[in-house]
């Protein structure tokens, strides 16, 4: 795997979000009569899925909480109106496995995966499963994990703002020409790797876009998530020694946000901007995964990395999984 098996598989993340929205509407899955809560769990590449719905949630007052876990175990006992999904595109990863571990022999969870011993454990336990795509990386087939779990969530319940027209409308911001907008921001980043400012709803792009970075270009990067960064952060920003290095996630749902605007004030402006563009919240977040995508690809060859290898997190996987079977 290279860079060209990467962007192909970018120019492939419609079809993919169309793949995934026809898995969920077809899956037949046991699910609560009323939902009260949705625990995503799951780790790197699959578990940014539970940021997006969150900020989803978050801005659409869900009538249900949905929690993001990126942890080995669910510190807590589900209860009976939760709905479990337990994401691992290779079916392998260790900390996921063991969620299900503790968590499915006695609650409501839906595996999303590719394969690997966490489908071979849902079909050995009668659990089931919205299946992924094969042969790609975790991060790429982001598309299909959000779409499959949106539209079976779409076809089972009733969901403020998100509906099954919503879904199929929202594929349009596929398209989206980012050229310029990459270009531009994958330079800056190389001079200045960005210290990434964001508010509700948009948690989640600020999240993939420091994992792409990282995962792809090999580039650390930070995030600080407001209001809580305007009572401590902001006071050590303007001692940084490079204010190009800030750069504020903004929409159209930031247009008058006070904690934005009060933020950018005390910094006297001096701050970038990653705009997001779409007609939803569901475009915005969707555009925003993309464009995070394309940064970290083109960041990748202006520093001579392969963004599909990950040395250290390989070496941490062996070693964790060497530690485990002892």
């Amino acid at each position: 795997m290279d860079r060209n098996f990467f962007e192909k598989t970018l120019e492939r993340w419609e079809e993919l979000a169309i793949r995934g929205l026809r898995t969920g509407e077809k899956a037949e899955c046991d699910a609560p009569d009323v939902l009260e809560r949705i625990i995503v769990a799951g780790m790197g590449g699959s578990g940014i899925v539970g940021d997006f719905l969150s900020d989803l949630a978050n801005h659409y007052s869900w009538p249900f909480e949905v929690l993001s876990l990126k942890e080995d175990r669910i510190p807590f006992r589900p209860r009976e109106g939760d709905l479990i999904f337990v994401v691992s595109y290779s079916g392998n990863t260790l900390e996921t496995l063991s969620v299900f571990n503790q968590s499915c022999s006695a609650s409501r969870c839906i595996i999303v995966t590719s394969g690997g011993e966490l489908l071979f454990r849902s079909i050995a336990s009668g659990k089931c499963s919205l299946r992924l795509s094969e042969g790609l990386l975790p991060r790429l087939d982001l598309p299909e994990i959000l779409y499959s779990i949106l539209s079976f969530l779409t076809s089972n319940y009733k969901i403020p703002n998100i509906k099954a027209e919503s879904l199929d409308d929202s594929i349009v911001i596929f398209k989206e020409d980012l050229k310029h907008q990459v270009n531009e921001l994958a330079k800056r980043f190389l001079i200045s790797p960005p210290i990434l400012i964001v508010s509700r709803p948009y948690f989640s792009v600020a999240i993939r876009l420091k994992n792409d970075l990282a995962e792809n270009s090999k580039l650390y990067s930070s995030i600080e998530f407001l209001p809580e960064a305007a009572h401590n952060v902001v006071e050590a920003l303007p001692y940084i020694g490079d204010p190009n290095r800030i750069f504020i996630v903004t929409g159209k749902y930031s247009w008058g946000n006070i904690y934005i605007e009060a933020f950018s004030k005390a910094l006297n402006g001096k701050t970038g901007y990653i705009e997001l563009k779409g007609d939803s919240l569901l475009q915005e977040l969707i555009y925003g995964y993309r464009l995070s995508a394309y940064i970290s690809l083109e960041l990748s060859s202006l520093r001579g990395f392969n963004p599909c290898t990950t040395e250290n997190i390989d070496k941490y996987k062996e070693e964790l999984g060497r530690v485990l079977s002892h």
